[in-house]
């Protein structure tokens, strides 16, 4: 079980676990496990191996860095002795590589932009299988409950300062999938080209035509004098090239620029764009995968319901049968929504988490209604439910009280 040295509340899964939930230090949202020396995570795995985060200690006193390890057996492999932030983003999934890993996201320093993710295995002795640098973000997760577990993360270190726009200038950065496939990590896009589908309808509703025309106007180069709305309507434009480009459709992307961008400076632009690809995270990978899986080629996985009888719901399988292990939390956080505690602070949640341990739905046990925990919920991570020795997507219930 995950034992966290951390404040606040306690939430207690049907009937076998306890799991401890971390508010935000000082009022604001922690972005990692361990911030700056901040909360600390010991977890053993049922390999054996325990995966420890926290701050260093110097002289009996903790110092204001974060570390990692892995323990096992009187022995200890560092993962990293001292940085700003330390996330644990997976602990226990497979993620493609036929064995249980953990994964961690590192900032070394509070104002780096970018950050690394290293994958470990958890057998005995455990080995780093993996090193992703360049990226604002990392997220494993099986978004689809499809059973395709992708790192989501983005391109961010080779985009930073593209026509002197900062990451911050981009309403959202565009995604990357990645996928390990027959051991090689692969930039997977194409494979889930619905998912970059959602963000860029959500780009396109946002450009306002009268702004197209004005930054076409502008001449586009980098060093053009020209107002905020139209540096966020370039900003825009590359926003959707770029996720055409990483979801396998090049030509898509030279088409939106040709449609959105100054015709004169089009040659400029796309030969910058490449040049940023190349020498990006895709440099760091293995290759590309093209596959677009055709209709109806992907399947929904099952979901182990632990609630109530088996039953379908929008194409997804719930079969009411017994895990072997339920999730347990790894970074769980309730959000402090200040005033008295009362007994109504004591609250069921149902979660759906998949099997890389990620919540993919939240919602409150009627009759209760909670609408900030249930938001806080969805950004919750977990170990995920084992049956047969496999991580499983799982459906179960969640008890969360306040802890003094």
């Amino acid at each position: 079980m995950a034992a966290m040295n951390t404040r606040c509340c306690v939430a207690i899964a049907a009937g076998t676990f306890a799991l401890f939930i971390f508010a935000a230090e000082y009022g604001r949202a922690q972005d990692a496990l361990c911030m700056d020396g901040y909360a600390s995570l010991d977890s053993k795995f049922a390999s054996g191996v325990t995966v420890h985060v926290g701050p260093p200690q110097s002289g009996g006193f903790a110092q204001k860095v974060c570390a990692a390890s892995l323990r096992w057996e009187k022995q200890e492999l560092p993962v990293v002795l001292g940085a700003a932030q330390v996330d644990v983003d997976l602990l226990g999934a497979d993620v493609g590589l036929n064995t249980p890993v953990v994964a961690f996201k590192i900032r070394q320093a509070g104002g780096d932009a970018t950050s690394s993710y290293r994958i470990y295995s958890l057998e005995k002795p455990p080995r780093l299988l993996r090193t992703i640098t360049g990226a604002a973000n990392f997220n494993a997760a099986d978004v689809g409950l499809d059973g395709r577990v992708a790192i989501w993360t983005d391109d961010a270190g080779a985009w930073d300062g593209i026509e002197g726009l900062g990451i911050g200038s981009f309403a959202a950065l565009p995604m990357m999938a990645l996928r390990f496939e027959n051991g090689k990590l692969v930039d997977a896009g194409a494979e889930f080209q619905p998912v970059f589908d959602e963000q860029i309808a959500r780009l396109r509703a946002a450009l306002a035509p009268a702004d197209v025309k004005a930054f076409k106007e502008s001449g586009g180069g980098a060093g053009s004098a020209v107002s905020t709305a139209v540096l966020q309507t370039k900003a825009a434009v590359l926003g959707l090239a770029w996720l055409y480009l990483y979801s396998g459709r090049e030509a898509d992307a030279w088409k939106t620029l040709e449609e959105d961008w100054p015709a004169r400076d089009l040659d400029r632009i796309r030969g910058e764009m490449r040049a940023r690809v190349a020498r990006g995270m895709r440099s760091q990978l293995d290759g590309v995968s093209t596959r677009v899986p055709k209709p109806g080629e992907i399947k929904k996985t099952t979901v182990f319901d632990q609630v109530e009888r088996a039953f379908v719901q929008n194409g997804m399988a719930f079969e009411n049968k017994a895990v072997d292990q339920l999730p347990r939390g790894i970074r769980l956080k309730r959000p402090d929504e200040g005033g008295e505690v009362t007994q109504q602070d004591k609250e069921w949640l149902v979660l759906t988490v998949d099997s890389a341990g990620k919540v993919r739905d939240a919602a409150m046990a009627a009759p209760a209604s909670d609408d900030i925990l249930v938001a806080a919920a969805k950004d919750w991570k977990f170990i995920p439910a084992f049956r047969g020795g496999k991580p499983v997507a799982c459906r179960f219930k969640l008890y969360v009280a306040p802890y003094r």
